[in-house]
């Protein structure tokens, strides 16, 4: 799996019709729901570092997430022939499509958090 790039620097979370600013550094508390629980610590500068463990080892296989953007003019809109190509088996990249850029996002399940 490769090295994402730093997590944004500001999160906001919506609480009704009030947009929050979510602290830049802190720890969440992950598992992908296999062998592994650790601790996920995000910097305010958007490095983050796991406790113990891996990526691989936190991420939840049978779920699959990608950001698809277009490349160049070209554009990427989703099309009713896209979806055979759903679901992806579990470690599997998410597929490509012509006009799309495809970034592969880990899923983690996320069952603490600091306060």
């Amino acid at each position: 799996m490769e090295v994402p790039e730093p997590l944004p620097l500001q999160r906001y979370v919506r609480e009704g019709e009030v947009m929050r600013l979510i602290a830049p550094e802190k720890r969440y508390v992950v598992t992908g729901d296999r062998d592994i629980t650790a601790v996920l610590t995000v910097r305010a500068d958007g490095r983050w570092e796991l406790s113990k463990g891996t990526l691989y080892d936190v991420t939840h296989l049978p779920c699959r997430t990608g950001v698809y953007t277009p490349t160049a003019s070209d554009s990427c809109k989703p099309l009713a022939s896209m979806q055979g190509a759903f679901p992806v088996k579990p470690g599997a990249r998410m597929p490509t499509f012509d006009g799309c850029a495809t970034v592969d996002r880990a899923v983690l399940f996320v069952v603490g958090v600091e306060v």
